[in-house]
C-alpha cells in the first residue's frame, strides 16, 4: 500500500500587504495552550478569527482569508480587546466587560489591513470598523456559526495540540490570562 504524502498547505499565494474589505467569517476556540515568554512558560486560551477578503480570489474562485490568533482575554493591553476596540469604533461598557460574546463578530464586516512578517507571510496588522458608507458583500465562506460548518485540518490540529486534548495538563498553577505580555503568534 502506498504512502501518500501531502503538502503542509505552505504551497498558496498569501494576500498582498495593504488594507481590505472583509468580513469575520470564522471563529475557532482551540483551547488552552502552553507558551513561553521571556523565560517563563504560561498556559492561556486562544481563539483563531478568520477573515475572508471579497476583492482578492484564490485560484478555486472563493476569496481569499486570513487568520489571526488571540488569547482570550479583554484586558486592556490584550490583542484582542486592542482589535475589537477598533473595529467596534468604541470601547468597551463595563457590563460588556463582564462578559462579551464573541460570537457576535462572526459574520461582521471590517477593514483589514495585511502585512508581512520577515519570511514573507501574510499576518494580521489590524483590524478597524468600516469607514461610512463602505459596504462588504455578503460571506461566501460558510460562517463557523453554521450548524455543521466544517473545521478545515489545520485548526482541528491547533485544538489537537491543547492542553484538555492532549491530556498534558501543567505541573504549575497557569497564568492568569490578560496581564497584557500576551502575542498572537501561532505555536
Amino acid at each position: 500500500m502506498p504512502v501518500i504524502v501531502k503538502s503542509s498547505g505552505g504551497d498558496f499565494t498569501p494576500l498582498d500587504p495593504g488594507t481590505y474589505i472583509a468580513r469575520c467569517v470564522s471563529l475557532w476556540d482551540i483551547g488552552t495552550h502552553e507558551s513561553e515568554y521571556q523565560g517563563e512558560v504560561k498556559t492561556r486560551r486562544q481563539v483563531i478569527l478568520q477573515w475572508e477578503v471579497p476583492d482578492e480570489t484564490s485560484d478555486d474562485g472563493r476569496p481569499m482569508t486570513i487568520s489571526g490568533f488571540y488569547t482570550l482575554s479583554l484586558h486592556e493591553k490584550s490583542n484582542l480587546y486592542k482589535t475589537l476596540v477598533a473595529w467596534r469604533g468604541r470601547n468597551f461598557t463595563p457590563e460588556e466587560l463582564a462578559g462579551f460574546d464573541l460570537e457576535t463578530i462572526v459574520g461582521a464586516p471590517c477593514l483589514l489591513t495585511v502585512v508581512h512578517n520577515d519570511n514573507g507571510r501574510a499576518r494580521v496588522g489590524g483590524v478597524a470598523k468600516l469607514g461610512k458608507g463602505m459596504t462588504c458583500p455578503d460571506a461566501v465562506h460558510p460562517l463557523s456559526t453554521d450548524p455543521g460548518a466544517e473545521i478545515p485540518e489545520w485548526v482541528q490540529a491547533q485544538i489537537a495540540k491543547s492542553v484538555e486534548q492532549s491530556g498534558n495538563a501543567p505541573a504549575y498553577k497557569p497564568a492568569e490570562t490578560g496581564d497584557g505580555d500576551e502575542d498572537d503568534i501561532p505555536f
